[in-house]
């Protein structure tokens, strides 16, 4: 109800104005990075010494407080699995379970974010091919030694996996290194190209799983989101989201694009539901669908933000308050 989602947001308030230095000494808020599915954790960069030193701490939502994460100093992205977080450190990958404190660390890195399966249990990483992190037996096994192979998704069976490859380490008749997606199953460790792709792939999100997904593909500064269609191989471009261009939001088997001033909703099958046009000039710095009929906006006023709901029905764009960072 109404009620309900401003005593939630006042409460989110009074709670995040504490002072990051209050509870880690020294500290300033460098990136907010990742919120964890569930909603009981947020990952964040911070920065130590007049700005020299950056660690990564999670804030955790249940105990209220910050737990610096082990192995790494600054972390771009994370694959979340309930408590557990999945990243890239300076020489391997790494597994911390931020309630129990646990780490595991294993593989070589070359960068990229590693993926947990839907069961957990295994975590699929790059290191000159694919491999599979086994948490139960803790130990690798390697897929591919094709250094253009890089894991994608996992499919609901934790036996398939959705990589990015170039199609002719694959497919002899091929004779060009064509951007593709494909499936590889771990076991046989086969692969099967389903589609070129017209840009290089950067990353992928599920939105029906197993049946469409999100696709980030592009280089630099020219960077465009797709949709792609498992069950036909149709592949539709969303929108550019180059650094200001467009944005792109996926939530509960839906879609969400804003280009310019328009909010434009796509179904899990790809297919256009609705649409809706802002009258609000500010631009905008960050975009996130809410449970429909909103989206979350943050606006850029000046040098600073504040946050809004734009409900896509009455076209109504509420401000929720001023913040200092845009995230």
């Amino acid at each position: 109800t109404k009620s309900e989602k401003q005593k939630e947001l006042a409460a989110a308030k009074v709670f995040f104005e504490q002072p990051v230095r209050e509870s880690v000494p020294g500290a300033k808020v460098a990136a907010v990075i990742s919120w964890s599915p569930n909603g009981n954790y947020i990952l964040a960069n911070m920065l130590f010494a007049d700005r020299t030193v950056a660690r990564p701490y999670v804030l955790d939502l249940i105990r209220e407080r910050y737990v610096e994460v082990p192995h790494v100093s600054w972390i771009d992205d994370v694959s979340w699995f309930g408590s557990q977080m999945a990243y890239a450190t300076s020489d391997g990958y790494a597994i911390f379970d931020v309630a129990t404190g646990n780490t595991q660390t294993f593989g070589e890195s070359n960068g990229r974010v590693p993926i947990f399966s839907v069961d957990g249990n295994y975590v699929a990483y790059s290191d000159h091919g694919i491999m599979v992190y086994s948490q139960n037996a803790q130990k690798s096994i390697r897929l591919s030694t094709n250094e253009s192979d890089v894991p994608a998704l996992w499919q609901a069976d934790n036996r398939t996996l959705v990589i990015f490859a170039n199609a002719r380490d694959h497919d002899d008749s091929e004779k060009s290194d064509t951007p593709s997606i494909g499936l590889m199953h771990i076991g046989t460790k086969r692969v099967h190209i389903v589609a070129h792709l017209p840009e290089p792939p950067k990353r992928a999100e599920w939105v029906a799983k197993d049946s469409l997904a999100l696709l980030e593909l592009g280089s630099d500064d020219n960077i465009f989101d797709y949709s792609f269609d498992f069950t036909n191989g149709s592949l539709a471009i969303l929108a550019e989201t180059s650094e200001g261009v467009a944005f792109t939001s996926v939530r509960d088997r839906e879609i969400g694009t804003l280009k310019g001033n328009k909010v434009t909703r796509f179904d899990d099958r790809g297919v256009k539901i609705g649409e809706a046009k802002r009258e609000n000039k500010a631009p905008i710095a960050n975009f996130a669908l809410l449970p429909q009929p909103v989206a979350f906006l943050i606006r850029q006023k000046g040098t600073h933000y504040d946050a809004a709901m734009f409900n896509m029905m009455t076209n109504i764009e509420t401000s929720l308050g001023d913040i200092s960072v845009p995230y």
